[in-house]
């Protein structure tokens, strides 16, 4: 799912992703904005698949989305612009639908999975302090 936002006076197009904290810009875009000044960052970005990705920066944005105005950061990078959770919990509107949209799934106490796995893996349901077998234990 992809949403228009309006950063820094200028009209991006981010896919969003829930599964990421932050915000990827495209460092194209960043380029039309005038390449403003980047502040450094030791984040470390990596994908989905667990590689790291490249990150020239993190730049501060005035963010317009939905007619409700935000401020936060986003990361330029070479690749396409992401909108992580900061942005989406930022903006009022979009954080009640994607909060309408996520369903809260629970398992009921004294259920048939916990039944079972008290079967099959009693030590994990025992009282006081884990302790981690030594090898060959």
């Amino acid at each position: 799912m992809y949403v228009n936002a309006v950063v820094n006076k200028c009209a991006v197009r981010f896919l969003l992703d829930t599964g990421s904290d932050i915000t990827l810009l495209n460092e194209k875009t960043w380029k039309k904005m005038g390449s403003l000044t980047l502040e450094n960052t030791n984040v470390v970005v990596k994908n989905a698949s667990g590689d790291q990705m490249k990150v020239y920066g993190k730049l501060r944005c005035m963010i317009e989305m939905k007619g409700i105005k935000t401020e936060g950061y986003a990361y330029v990078t070479p690749y396409d612009s992401l909108m992580g959770l900061e942005w989406i919990r930022g903006n009022e509107e979009m954080a009640y639908h994607m909060d309408m949209t996520i369903s809260e799934v629970k398992v009921a106490p004294n259920s048939d999975v916990e039944g079972a796995l008290k079967k099959t893996c009693p030590e994990v349901f025992e009282e006081g302090r884990g302790v981690v077998p030594e090898k060959g234990e």
